[in-house]
């Protein structure tokens, strides 16, 4: 048949520049004609053709969006969940429907957690997104998230942290101590250079940090220290992400800690501790590189000596008589101030 050529068992399909191998002839006939006929669309970037259905819409976001990404996997397996809630061969259009949303949602709010969901969701956004740029649909509907309640703030002990250090060998325990030490993301630690070592300080350019703006971390001793052992690497770290991940799991399982407790939590700890030792929220945020203060107040709760000083600046007020405030006096026992006039 023309347009299709057979080599090795296998159905070659060449149409103007575009080219695909299939396993069967009919395979490559259907094609063939959908080609022809304008039913396959083909990307003029790479003269492959463009997903038609969910289930290839799936592979194609896999392959230029989520292959190569730390957690992969997680992502792919969210984007199974939703194809297969809306069907693996229905066409990619079906995202253009505002209903799409609500399917997935609906079907999996009576089985999961909110997070879970939002997840899902996530995956599903990215799917539509996709279909977007490829000009497979027309428009794309905003997919509203389902409310997640506030959690617990995990944050480890000076106990769990020495339990957690001894678990682990050596490199993997002083990556656990530096990370408490200065607040560091997991991946901003990995990518130190010693260049950004200067004065018994780390200083992260804007390229190195998630909210592409610079900060700098002071060292504490233990940190410190630690950079000196690691003097004759190449980096200060040189320990992969994949494998620090897995140790630290299986650490903190054999140890009870609970599946709550992430290589993340580290950094909360960082922050919990600043916090509960006096240090003001404004500098803990600069410390962790929080481009709104909003998001360090989920540490607020554990500022007590503020709500202490507070109640203690109040017991004072109470106990002096006439000079309560510079100016003022107080009239009667109902607590009322008067302005004295000058």
């Amino acid at each position: 048949m023309r347009g299709i050529t057979q080599r090795n068992g296998k159905f070659r399909v060449r149409f103007k520049n575009h080219s695909a191998t299939f396993a069967t002839q009919a395979e490559a006939e259907r094609h063939l004609a959908g080609v022809q006929h304008g039913f396959i669309q083909i990307d003029p970037v790479t003269n492959s053709s463009l997903p038609q259905t969910l289930g290839e819409l799936l592979q194609y976001t896999y392959d230029h969006r989520w292959s190569g990404k730390r957690s992969e996997e997680s992502l792919y397996a969210n984007g199974v969940a939703v194809v297969a809630v809306l069907g693996e061969a229905q066409p990619v259009s079906l995202l253009s429907e505002r209903r799409a949303g609500e399917v997935v949602r609906n079907h999996f709010k009576a089985q999961v957690s909110a997070a879970t969901v939002n997840r899902k969701l996530s995956a599903l956004t990215t799917l539509i997104t996709t279909a977007y740029e490829l000009d497979l649909i027309d428009r794309r509907h905003t997919i509203k998230r389902e409310r997640e309640p506030e959690g617990r703030m995990r944050f480890i002990t000076a106990v769990e942290e020495e339990q957690l250090v001894d678990q682990l060998d050596r490199d993997l325990g002083e990556a656990v101590e530096f990370l408490i030490d200065t607040g560091l993301r997991v991946n901003e630690m990995l990518q130190l250079q010693w260049a950004n070592i200067s004065d018994n300080q780390i200083v992260l350019t804007a390229g190195q940090t998630k909210g592409q703006k610079s900060r700098t971390i002071p060292l504490t001793s233990r940190a410190a220290q630690i950079l000196m052992r690691h003097r004759d690497q190449p980096s200060p770290f040189s320990i992969g992400y994949r494998k620090f991940a897995m140790r630290f799991k299986d650490a903190t399982m054999a140890l009870g800690m609970g599946d709550d407790v992430t290589i993340h939590t580290l950094r909360h700890t960082f922050a919990s501790r600043l916090v509960q030792a006096g240090v003001d929220l404004f500098v803990v945020a600069a410390l962790l590189g929080h481009s709104k203060v909003a998001t360090t107040q989920r540490y607020a709760h554990l500022a007590t000596h503020n709500l202490s000083a507070a109640i203690d600046t109040l017991q004072g007020c109470k106990t002096n008589d006439r000079t309560d405030y510079a100016g003022s006096s107080r009239s009667g026992d109902a607590g009322i101030y008067k302005i004295q006039a000058s």
